[in-house]
């Protein structure tokens, strides 16, 4: 049995298959600093998570040394007014 003879792909189709060639390689790159991306978002949501968690426990600290100082009422922090529950 004859061994098949080798083809030439025409200019067309070799353009073709070299414009997925180098669209799989974008891709690939891109969804590699994607994640890259991600990782870091993931770091500064956690470190934003953690600041937040310390201003609450901040604002509990606080509110509980005022209630214990002036009692139950409203503060107005723009004139730094303590204003008595009725």
């Amino acid at each position: 049995m004859a061994k098949p003879k080798n083809q030439q792909f025409t200019e067309d189709e070799l353009k073709t298959l070299k414009d997925i060639r180098q669209s799989f390689s974008d891709i690939s790159y891109k969804l590699g600093q994607t994640e890259m991306q991600k990782i870091s978002l993931e770091k500064d949501k956690a470190q934003l998570v953690s600041e937040l968690e310390n201003t609450i426990t901040k604002e509990k600290t606080i509110a509980k040394n005022l209630l214990d100082k002036y009692g139950k009422g409203t503060i107005d922090i723009d004139s730094g007014e303590f204003i008595p529950a009725s």
